[in-house]
């Protein structure tokens, strides 16, 4: 348990360090929000545009870290061959696979809280069911992308035997 917590606080620590990543995860879906709140670029349903963007925001922030954010970091580890090194460590492949996972919903906690502090400035009035509903139907996102790339070999492996 130590050894997974222990990656869990690595991978948190890494995503938060890693300038691309943090853009992906919190500058772009910040500027999103604010674009397209103040602007009448779309139409919305509702008369408070903050209250139409900022759930498929949030929505956004939660599958581009899931899907995206994790695929890079996760392809960079593998390029480098820090995943083969860390396949002879106590930790394993299943630990490995739910540090991430945690690192992940870790970040996306992050991610909702930033973005719910920016929306409340813009006048945001959530129904709080739809927010929580949303972010756990999306949270299982994050497991896909790392578990074929930390098991399947690379194709540096293939040209060294």
């Amino acid at each position: 348990m130590n050894a997974w917590w222990a990656q869990s606080r690595a991978e948190v620590r890494m995503t938060l360090r890693r300038g691309e990543t943090l853009l992906l995860t919190v500058g772009i879906p910040i500027l999103l929000l604010v674009f397209f709140s103040l602007t009448k670029v779309v139409s919305t349903p509702t008369t408070s545009r903050v209250d139409f963007i900022a759930p498929g925001v949030l929505a956004l922030c939660v599958l581009s870290t899931s899907l995206v954010a994790l695929s890079i970091a996760t392809g960079f580890e593998r390029s480098y061959g820090v995943l083969r090194r860390l396949h002879v460590t106590p930790l394993g492949t299943r630990r490995l696979i739910g540090a991430k996972i945690a690192g992940v919903l870790v970040t996306e906690a992050l991610q909702v809280i930033i973005l719910a502090v920016v929306a409340f400035a813009l006048s945001w009035r959530p129904a709080v069911g739809r927010v929580v509903d949303s972010k756990s139907r999306r949270s299982w996102c994050s497991a896909r992308p790392v578990a074929p790339a930390s098991v399947s070999p690379s194709p540096d492996d293939f040209a060294r035997k």
